[in-house]
């Protein structure tokens, strides 16, 4: 049996690759709303899984001082707010697999982190104040540059959020096309990720329909500028 899943296993993953590959040279309008899909390839195995968009600002003050006073005479506030889209992902040469009764287990090490994360440029937006003396030039550059470690450290630990719709689209995905084949037996669809807090398994039921007691599709606001949809 499981040399058989194996076999079908490889196959899926080659089907999703493939339809990538096809996807890619198609349509290049789509991969933003295209949670459940390849779409990165800035690895050779980032199967990314989980989308969450969320609304950011981040602000820096800048300060020059009277030497041996500690006393401010120019200083500059900045702050920049963009609407960034955070991209999880699995490797798919890290899953392992079992088959217990009816109920197939994907074992994942880890859900990672796309890096550097994108966002929307036509988001971003740029402010500052500065008194007489102060540099929103130099502010805005410096703060320029700390965004990408910034929007590194959100996408952590919005982690937390995402593991759940990220479960049931590796799930989603695999039945979808393992449906097609009558070489796999199974009612449920189990996935347990490695680094979650506490090692919880997603169940998904498929010997009813295609999502189980859950509805196909998720869309959860995050806040009040963002939100986290999988399909």
């Amino acid at each position: 049996m499981l040399s058989t899943l194996k076999v079908v296993t490889a196959l899926i993953f080659a089907s999703i690759i493939i339809y990538f590959i096809w996807q890619n040279k198609s349509n290049t309008d789509n991969y933003s709303s295209s949670f459940s899909q390849f779409i990165s390839l800035n690895g050779a195995d980032e199967y990314v899984i989980s989308v969450l968009k969320n609304g950011e600002k981040f602000k820096d003050h800048w300060a020059r001082k009277i030497p041996g006073t500690g006393i401010p005479y120019a200083s500059a506030d900045a702050e920049i707010t963009l609407v960034a889209s955070y991209k999880y992902y699995i490797k798919l040469g890290e899953l392992k697999y079992a088959n217990e009764d009816e109920t197939l287990v994907f074992n994942v090490p880890s859900l990672y982190l796309s890096t550097p994360v994108a966002f929307d440029s036509s988001t971003l937006d740029p402010s500052c104040d500065a008194d007489l003396l102060g540099s929103c030039k130099g502010t805005l550059k410096n703060l320029n540059k700390e965004v990408s470690g910034k929007l590194e450290e959100k996408g952590n630990s919005y982690m937390g959020l995402v593991y759940e719709t990220s479960a049931k689209a590796l799930a989603k995905s695999f039945d979808s096309i393992a449906r097609q084949s009558n070489e796999v037996a199974y009612n449920n669809i189990a996935v347990v990720f490695a680094n979650e807090p506490g090692q919880p398994r997603h169940i998904f039921i498929f010997n009813k329909n295609d999502c189980g007691k859950e509805p196909c599709s998720l869309e959860a606001p995050i806040g009040n500028d963002g939100f986290l949809k999988t399909q």
